[in-house]
């Protein structure tokens, strides 16, 4: 119980706690704090911290209640910011492609050089200093490349905090996005797609045509093998690591006709192999990065890649009034607002926005 006790003519009263090898003491204004404070800090003897520990951060100034949550941060093993970065790249390594894994491994390089102190731990690492890397490249870079690299260091954070490493929050993600002018690929218009098909022949033309009607990514038909398509019920498979995680998934895509017969011609040139289409060596292709390129040279239009041509199979659905989920199923994107950056050209919505006048019509009728 607290008791009364008068220093230079004014009242306290003392908390005190008494037992065998333990005994501390403190001055309040009320006796209800120092009740309260006594109550307090018998909860921390009954736990599972040791009383000299409890003696140790009581004599430094903390409240009971703080001292419980210093002691479990001291228990805690202290992860460097090298160790951090590591742990996340061991851990990406098997999940991510050989690209993605350079991407990060650079970004997380160039961080702790910048930083120049690879040993802090993890704990000390503010906003402000997050802020002022981003802000680095950004001025010297871009405002794209700096929200490239926000991206990449608050996945590496995120994951450290799922496994208790580093504390909440991110200071990565709490630095705003910079902003910037959002690009596109360029999307060639179908008369010079066409041009480049025409002048294209045997596996050129089938690859092209492929790309056309599936909307594939780039490497997702470098890698595509026979076992992957289905002749009789018009379907083939893709694989992507373009989701969370970067775990490798696969999605079946519906074929037309007309893509069913470019792959059985295709079928005829290289069904003896694993893969569907082959390079000179009879390997599957690793780069065309001068393939169309020199074709639209030879068409004499606008160079584009196969990204465009992803974009102008988006768009060619998207003018034959295609649902937008249909359009976003086929180019496989987990968000509907990535396949609309994919649709260029196509006229405002305005027209179809009559459908809903039907509600105010009915309403006004009715009244």
């Amino acid at each position: 119980m607290p008791s009364k006790r008068v220093r230079k003519g004014k009242t306290h009263w003392v908390g005190q706690v008494s037992r065998r090898n333990f005994r501390r003491e403190k001055l309040f204004k009320t006796k209800t704090e120092a009740t309260q404070w006594e109550s307090e800090v018998k909860t921390l003897l009954r736990g599972s911290i040791p009383e000299e520990d409890i003696k140790r951060l009581l004599d430094e100034g903390l409240s009971p209640k703080a001292v419980s949550d210093v002691w479990e941060r001291e228990q805690t093993p202290t992860v460097s910011l090298h160790e951090w970065a590591t742990a996340y790249l061991d851990h990406v390594r098997e999940n991510v492609s050989a690209k993605t894994y350079k991407d990060k491994l650079r970004i997380l390089r160039r961080f702790l050089n910048w930083h120049g102190k690879p040993g802090q731990p993890v704990q000390g690492l503010s906003t402000a200093t997050a802020h002022r890397f981003l802000m680095s490249y950004a001025r010297s870079k871009s405002h794209n490349t700096a929200n490239v690299y926000r991206t990449h260091l608050g996945a590496a954070w995120n994951w450290a905090m799922k496994y208790q490493m580093c504390p909440a929050p991110n200071p990565f993600q709490v630095v705003d996005k910079f902003s910037h002018e959002k690009s596109h690929h360029y999307m060639p218009p179908m008369e010079d797609f066409l041009k480049v098909v025409d002048l294209s022949e045997g596996q050129d033309k089938a690859l092209l045509w492929t790309y056309y009607y599936t909307g594939a990514r780039r490497k997702e038909l470098f890698n595509l093998i026979w076992e992957d398509i289905d002749l009789e019920r018009g379907r083939l498979r893709l694989y992507t690591r373009k989701r969370r995680g970067g775990l490798k998934e696969a999605d079946w895509v519906g074929m037309t006709e007309a893509l069913i017969g470019v792959l059985r011609e295709q079928h005829e040139r290289t069904g003896r192999s694993e893969w569907v289409f082959l390079n000179r060596y009879g390997k599957p292709f690793r780069s065309l990065s001068k393939f169309l390129g020199r074709l639209c040279e030879e068409a004499g239009v606008k160079p584009f890649g196969f990204h465009g041509i992803r974009a102008l199979t988006a768009t060619s659905l998207a003018r034959e009034n295609t649902p937008m989920v249909v359009i976003q199923q086929h180019l496989r994107h987990r968000s509907l607002q990535v396949t609309e950056d994919y649709i260029r050209g196509v006229p405002t919505t305005k027209p179809y926005l009559d459908v809903l006048d039907g509600g105010l019509s009915k309403r006004t009728k009715a009244a």
